[in-house]
């Protein structure tokens, strides 16, 4: 008999009911479901063929059921390991929806304190968008002073630019005293 391992409890559901159905298609094909029933046929039919005179008809017939039973205990045997393998099933599969019970308590935690970090999150975006609203208002703003600032510093220039022509056309006026 081939042994899997289930990876997921669906496929360990269906591999028991798979081994389940097995069962009953045995069990609905022997007259005996126990190793010990079949072997006490079987002694009775050998103690009935030993001492009991029969015609060679009959004996053939006992002799034939004689080796029905103990194919049948081959049946049997593999009846009951298969019996043994959906108990097994059935307990892994129980173990493993216990686990997915206890994974599932975990992921409600986990998401209890993703919702929890979300509201923060969301608090401090909608804090950040009403001071991001104001940025543009505030780069219009340094963009109106600099062109301010600008105008002022070519007004200096130009009064500097025009100080110093007049500056040296008094002093080029001016007739050093020494000439004099």
């Amino acid at each position: 008999m081939i042994r899997r391992y289930p990876c997921d409890q669906c496929s360990a559901s269906s591999w028991s009911n798979e081994l389940a159905q097995a069962g009953r298609s045995l069990r609905s094909e022997l007259k005996y479901t126990s190793p010990d029933e079949i072997d006490r046929r079987i002694v009775e039919l050998e103690k009935k063929q030993s001492t009991t005179s029969m015609s060679l008809k009959d004996e053939k017939v006992l002799l034939k059921e004689i080796d029905q039973l103990k194919q049948s205990r081959k049946l049997v045997t593999h009846l009951a390991a298969n019996n043994d393998s959906i108990s097994s099933e059935r307990k892994s599969s129980q173990s493993i929806s216990e686990q997915l019970t206890a994974k599932n308590a975990e992921l409600d935690i986990l998401k209890k304190k993703i919702e929890e970090q979300k509201v923060i999150l969301d608090s401090l975006n909608e804090a950040n968008s009403e001071r991001r609203a104001v940025l543009p208002a505030l780069y219009r703003d340094k963009d109106a002073l600099r062109k301010e600032k600008l105008a002022k510093v070519d007004t200096i220039k130009s009064l500097r630019a025009s100080f110093r022509a007049l500056e040296n056309e008094f002093r080029t006026s001016c007739v050093p005293i020494e000439n004099i």
